[in-house]
């Protein structure tokens, strides 16, 4: 009992500092880290559409809401595959949405776990209490960690801390394979998160690591333990992340993606070159490691404090490999966050697969404040032992008395007065310290906590200060809020159709937010089918459009039948298409390409034809009217009731795409491509049940793959490695 309280004390203390760092979110009801375009118009509607489905009971697969669907889980951005969202999304909610306080404190211990798992790092790497706190809380608080607001991204870097604890242990010629294989696991929870841009950094980060330790050091004369620690990596990185990639690989094949708001790409494109020198980052921004912007995108901030302890740490254990390692990785990451200014990124852009999909190079900047974190930790250890050098020393203070003396010069000539002045202060006040720790006029202990109150100051001035009021007239989540009485009246309405937005009016993802079927979206990516017909009128009246909202009617001869109270009108279009009807005639087109021209052409007599790029079975003709009514229907899975009067085809106004099947009174049958872009399913005479179940291979394969893959990380992570030197490489 007493040696778990003396382990588990370590991880309560760093919980209670992030809590304190973070206490705009945790302590206070006053601020939000919501209220900015992205996490509110895209991000919660995600949460919010996928907490819904937990609790249907449903697992979240298919996004019906958006653009008329498409694959959530293939989008991978929501994060559907990640196992820690599964415990936020079966959270309880009020009046069937997610709560702003659970989000808050999700928010939070995405960057505490971030935090935990370096303090583990620098645990295993035998440095004591105080130097591991320092480490875990610089993780989760500086720069990139404390300023991006995407839990995507955030979910994928938390995971580094682990690749490297494993993966240094692994790598020595003699190391444990074992480790290896638990790094590629730890790699493939990063692919999990959702977004490929950060663990695509960390895998490159990896592959360098293998490169260092390996090839410079002459480490491939045992070629059989190097092939099988690489092969492990690989295969469980593969494995564990399958229930993201598989499901995004099929979807990404069939879908058009934006690198930016006016660039379309498809899967085989690459992101022009362009659009990573636009995100690159600027070599001017270098100075923001050590200048305070509260409210800038700052997101390479450390701190006076943390960078001396880091060069400290740098200087006094550069014998030790993994030091050199974390060093390295930190100049590394800087000159490939650099971007079209530094040519090594546009070397990689060339030669490394998959790094010119990660079209944000400036993100690698997690990658120095995650190294520049263990650093510190080292310095942090070398100070608490009273180890460090009077000529390291020295060096440091004179250094931060120049720099507070120069950003006080800027303070008093107006140079980003307020930025300068902390910038002063902090440099100033790590100097006072440095200086007496030199002259031993303060014990070890003191100087450890006087330099943490100095770092927690300087961070918190800026990741702790950027978090906005919560709840602003017209800001964006007081804005998801506004159009309730609209999504109310639209719910209740007896016939299901679908609606398309004013974006200007109505910019977030109203679909996911409010369970609303919606031929619209504010999303990364779509399906090709769907883009090719998106901007035709006929096309989207296909989709079943009988109702818009904005401000004035989207089309001509649209009629106003609700105004909610915010002045949004819903308008009723007759030209629309039900959401299921049938035809007896199929017309082959030549190619997909051709369904425009021939929708100009056909217009409403689209009603009675399907127009095919497959040659169908043949189908009846006959007197009388079909019936045809979409039933209610669930994210995953559509039902429609059909009396036949002889053999014809269902078309449901739902996107085609891979993975959905379809069974008639229970019977499997085939789903033709309607219009390029919609189901049809052949049906005979007489009354029946048609379901259309989404269950893809690629979710099937990639959840085996990922079960495989965490048993297996699982069965290593139980079995006992030999005793080694924590510092050991």
């Amino acid at each position: 009992m007493k040696a778990f309280s003396k382990a588990a004390s370590g991880p309560a203390l760093l919980l209670l500092l992030y809590i304190a760092f973070f206490w705009r979110l945790t302590l206070s009801h006053q601020f939000t880290w919501l209220d900015s375009p992205d996490p509110a118009y895209q991000i919660v509607p995600w949460i919010q559409v996928q907490a819904r489905a937990f609790h249907t009971p449903e697992f979240p697969l298919w996004d019906p809401y958006e653009w008329g669907g498409q694959s959530l889980i293939g989008q991978m951005q929501p994060g559907t595959a990640y196992p820690l969202n599964w415990l936020l999304f079966a959270l309880p909610l009020k009046h069937g949405f997610v709560r702003q306080i659970f989000l808050h404190w999700y928010f939070v211990l995405i960057h505490y776990l971030g935090g935990l798992f370096c303090y583990f790092l620098c645990r295993s790497r035998g440095l004591g209490l105080f130097a591991a706190l320092a480490g875990g809380c610089a993780f989760g608080m500086t720069g990139w960690m404390g300023g991006t607001d995407w839990p995507q991204m955030l979910n994928g870097a938390i995971w580094a801390p682990l690749i490297f604890l494993f993966l240094l242990r692994a790598l020595p010629a003699g190391g444990s394979t074992r480790d290896a294989g638990l790094a590629g696991a730890f790699l493939g929870m990063s692919f999990l998160s959702g977004h490929h841009q950060i663990p695509t950094f960390l895998t490159l980060a990896a592959g360098a690591v293998f490169v260092y330790l390996w090839v410079l050091h002459g480490k491939w004369k045992r070629w059989g333990e190097a092939a099988g620690k690489t092969g492990l990596f690989g295969l469980l990185a593969v494995l564990v992340s399958g229930f993201q990639t598989v499901p995004g690989f099929e979807y990404g094949r069939s879908a058009i993606r934006w690198a930016s708001a006016n660039i379309a790409l498809r899967w085989k494109s690459p992101v022009p070159y362009g659009i990573h020198e636009q995100f690159s980052l600027a070599p001017a921004a270098l100075l923001d490691i050590v200048i305070p912007h509260p409210w800038a995108d700052s997101r390479i901030f450390v701190g006076w404090a943390l960078l001396a302890l880091a060069f400290l740490g740098v200087v006094t254990a550069w014998k030790d490999r993994g030091v050199r390692v974390f060093a390295f990785l930190a100049a590394g990451s800087l000159l490939f966050a650099l971007g079209g200014h530094s040519i090594y990124h546009g070397l990689g852009y060339i030669l490394v697969p998959l790094v010119e999909k990660a079209r944000s190079p400036a993100a690698a900047t997690f990658l120095f404040d995650f190294a520049v974190s263990v650093l510190a930790a080292t310095g942090a250890a070398q100070l608490r032992q009273g180890a460090l050098g009077f000529g390291d020393l020295r060096t440091i203070y004179r250094f931060l008395y120049g720099a507070a003396a120069a950003f006080a010069v800027l303070a008093a000539a107006k140079i980003d007065a307020d930025a300068s002045a902390l910038g002063a202060l902090a440099a100033l006040l790590a100097a006072i310290l440095f200086h007496v720790v030199q002259r031993r006029r303060v014990s070890p202990g003191v100087a450890c906590a006087m330099v943490g109150l100095i770092a927690f100051f300087e961070l918190g001035s800026v990741s702790a200060s950027r978090f906005l009021y919560r709840d602003q007239p017209g800001s964006p989540m007081a804005k998801l809020y506004s159009h309730a009485d609209i999504a109310a009246f639209l719910l209740t309405r007896s016939e299901p159709s679908r609606v398309e937005l004013d974006r200007d009016v109505i910019p977030y993802n109203f679909g996911d937010w409010y369970g609303i079927d919606v031929f619209d979206g504010y999303t990364a990516s779509m399906p090709v089918s769907v883009n090719r017909i998106s901007g035709a009128y006929w096309g989207r009246m296909l989709m079943s459009l009988r109702y818009s909202l904005g401000l004035k009617p989207l089309h001509e001869g649209e009629t106003a039948i609700f105004a909610g109270a915010g002045g949004v009108q819903v308008f009723e279009n007759a030209d629309a298409f039900p959401r299921a009807w049938s035809v007896h005639k199929t017309t082959l087109l030549r190619s997909d390409e051709e369904i425009l021209p021939r929708m100009l052409e056909a217009k409403s007599a689209m009603r009675t034809e399907a127009l095919l790029t497959q040659t169908a079975p043949p189908l009846d003709t006959c007197a009388g009217n079909d019936v045809v009514v979409l039933a209610p229907k669930g994210m995953n899975r559509v039902s429609i009731d059909a009396r036949m009067h002889c053999r014809g085809m269902v078309v449901a106004s739902e996107v085609y795409a891979p993975g959905w099947h379809a069974y008639v009174d229970g019977k499997p049958a085939k789903i033709w491509p309607a219009y390029t872009f919609l189901r049809g399913v052949v049906v005979p005479a007489g009354e029946h049940r048609i379901e259309m179940i989404y269950r893809p291979m690629s979710v099937m394969a990639g959840a085996a793959m990922s079960l495989t893959g965490i048993l297996a990380a699982l069965f290593l992570l139980l079995r006992r490695s030999p005793p080694r030197d924590p510092r050991a490489l």
